[in-house]
């Protein structure tokens, strides 16, 4: 039986490596680990951004623009 060859958009392909990267990374971490892997990676991404953190009720969080 053929199959058909499906198409995945290359922004699905770069979410799959981006996935699998991390679990890569953070795969043999404790949960300390894995939160300071986190929060690390939070901060970068606050400096890139030019972003500041907001804490929400609901525990997660919001990156708000520096103006």
């Amino acid at each position: 039986m053929k199959y058909k060859k499906t198409f995945e958009p290359k922004s699905l392909l770069e979410v799959w490596e981006s996935k699998e990267s991390v679990y890569n990374d953070i795969k043999n971490m404790n949960s300390n680990e894995k939160l300071s892997y986190f929060d690390e990676g939070l901060e970068e991404a606050k400096k890139i951004l030019n972003c500041k953190i907001k804490k929400n009720n609901d525990g997660s969080i919001s990156l708000i623009p520096v103006k």
